[in-house]
């Protein structure tokens, strides 16, 4: 479900002075002059959105290692949001999401504010993925677009996800909150890319990963295993298009509205890839979501970080 925190997922962001990582750049790597990691997270307990977390509420694990000081520690609140809708129009999807149109304008108008917020529509045509509508503020527009799309053959979703990634991320800037929002049942009938291809791209991108699972929910499918991870390692959630009632979408849009940075150094670790996990401190019903890991190339020293015990 939407409100259901877990303390597995969060999402990071490399600081690489004034430069920012971008799709282009993979997979998700900090240069060698890195100073500093910023890890944005989300924080929620009984289902709802933690709006007064102090730094001391929660500890950020680095690779097993303990951030003791942090550089800088803010709430950023009512900041415009870019969605990407990745739209599964194979036959079977397609005709599914068409008796569910209600649902998917309400989705839209909930979480669209004109003039502030936008969206795109990524569909598939002829095995490629297919850009069905640019970045607009204009709901009923993407309301229309949706109505029109037309079945297609073949699913090639992880090539669709991946160029969505990129549109997402045009033009990256800090104060936008960047997401996905892929229906789907999370089948790829291609495999063009692996399923790690997106979550990669997503990762380097700082763009969120959100699943609405269109698969039969009596059964855990392939598909909505590999939704399941795309979100859960992006710092997302998975839920079904029914779920998409009034309260679950306030609570989201509160969520792509609100979220908090905090900033320190690098541990000194020998491998590249990074694990993070963040915990509470006091109150053990704090839950958070972030991203579970990032890339880094080499060593940095100076790192004010302290290893975990049997780590």
């Amino acid at each position: 479900m939407l409100h259901t925190y877990t303390a597995a997922g969060a999402t990071l962001i490399v600081l690489c002075f004034a430069t920012w990582l971008s799709a282009s750049d993979a997979p998700f790597v900090t240069p060698k002059n890195t100073e500093e990691v910023r890890f944005v997270f989300r924080a929620g307990e009984g289902g709802q959105v933690a709006t007064n977390l102090a730094a001391s509420d929660f500890a950020v694990v680095d690779s097993g290692n303990i951030a003791r000081s942090f550089k800088s520690f803010r709430r950023i609140s009512d900041v415009p949001v870019r969605l990407v809708l990745v739209v599964d129009n194979s036959a079977s999807i397609l005709c599914l999401l068409h008796k569910k149109k209600e649902a998917v304008c309400r989705f839209l108008e909930n979480l669209i504010r004109p003039g502030v917020d936008s969206v795109a529509i990524v569909t598939f045509v002829q095995s490629h993925p297919h850009v069905a509508l640019g970045l607009t503020s204009d709901v009923q527009q993407a309301v229309e677009v949706l109505a029109k799309i037309a079945a297609a053959g073949e699913t090639p979703l992880y090539y669709a996800i991946t160029e969505a990634v990129a549109i997402a991320s045009q033009n990256y800037d800090l104060e936008t909150r960047t997401a996905l929002f892929v229906f789907s049942d999370g089948e790829d009938t291609i495999n063009i890319h692996s399923l790690g291809d997106p979550i990669d791209s997503a990762l380097a991108s700082e763009v969120t990963i959100y699943a609405i699972d269109l698969s039969d929910p009596r059964y855990l499918s392939r598909g909505a295993s590999a939704m399941t991870r795309m979100s859960r390692d992006t710092g997302g959630q998975i839920f079904q298009l029914a779920d998409l009632h009034s309260d679950t979408l306030q609570h989201l849009a509160a969520e792509l509205h609100t979220y908090y940075a905090v900033s320190y150094a690098p541990p000194v670790v020998r491998w590249q890839l990074h694990s993070l996990s963040t915990y509470p401190t006091h109150n053990v019903r704090l839950c958070f979501r972030c991203r579970t890991r990032y890339y880094r190339p080499e060593l940095c020293e100076g790192s004010g970080l302290v290893k975990m015990e049997g780590k």
